[in-house]
Order: C-alpha cells, then structure tokens, then sequence
C-alpha cells in the first residue's frame, strides 16, 4: 500500500501535477512530470508496478488517505489540484455529474412526457428515483429542478 510519506518522498505537487523528485530509471528524471495521459481525460502514474490515477495520489499526498471515491468538483477530469478534489460517495459523486450527452431538453432532471404534454422533473435520492412534479412551462420545470437537487444534493448538487 502506498503512503503519503512514501508520495512525498517521490513527487512534488504543483497546480495538479507532480513532478519526480528522484530519477528512478534512464527515462525518469529529477523534475520529469509524472504519469501519462489517457484518451477519457484521466492521467496514470505508474509507481512501484501498479498504475495509479493521479486524482487520487494527489488526494493521498496531501490527506494521507484515501477514500474510495474522489469527487472532481468542477467535474472536469483534468483539474487534479487539491482544492477540486473532495471525497465522496459513489451516490456524491453521480450528483455532480455534468449534463448527459443523451438529454434532449438542454436541462438536468428535465424531461418532456409525451403522455401529460408537459416538463417533467425526476431526480435521483439515495439511488431511488424521486418525481418531483410536471410543469406546463419549461423555465419553471428547469428552476424546480434546479431547487430540487440544491435540497437533495447539498454542497453535490450541478445544474449543467
């Protein structure tokens, strides 16, 4: 298991990266920027035979633990630096995802119901769906939405 001691030992942490401190083989050297990209935005670090997200290095170099979720705040996979990062739930974590790519209303938790003619507002609550209610109005439909995940959601909740 790694260690914070162990990170700190290796790396230094600038705005979200690190950087080797040491030169552990030919192509690693003092100052190289650790790890590689990947094509669904994360970045590994390879340490010790095992390959490790950075988001949750970063988190273990200045927590000293780790949690078995890590939640971006601004939900974008790139921005690892310590003050984007948060532990969380699994269920946390879903709250704060950004708009899905199949949504068809522009609004998160907003759907239009062919069978009332009408917007209406589901989210998720502790992994059940929750049916808010059906509006006539669209900007109404997205402000109640709006509302609802900022009551059931908390400091989780996003609108996009």
């Amino acid at each position: 298991m790694i260690t914070q001691q162990y990170l700190q030992h290796l790396f230094s942490y600038v705005d979200g990266l690190l950087y080797w401190k040491i030169s552990r083989s030919h192509c690693i050297h003092v100052g190289d920027l650790a790890g590689c990209g990947l094509k669904n935005g994360r970045r590994t670090i390879h340490i010790d035979d095992r390959i490790y997200y950075l988001h949750r290095l970063v988190f273990l170099y200045h927590y000293g633990w780790l949690p078995r979720e890590i939640d971006h705040i601004d939900a974008n996979p790139n921005n690892s630096r310590v003050k984007n990062l948060r532990a969380a739930t699994r269920t946390e974590n879903q709250y704060n995802a950004r708009l899905r790519s199949d949504n068809l209303s522009g609004a998160k938790n907003v759907q239009w119901y062919k069978q009332t003619k009408k917007w209406r507002v589901v989210l998720r609550v502790n992994k059940t769906r929750k049916h808010i209610g059906f509006f006539s109005d669209f900007e109404l439909a997205e402000l109640v939405a709006t509302e609802a995940r900022d009551k059931f959601h908390g400091a989780f909740a996003r609108s996009k």
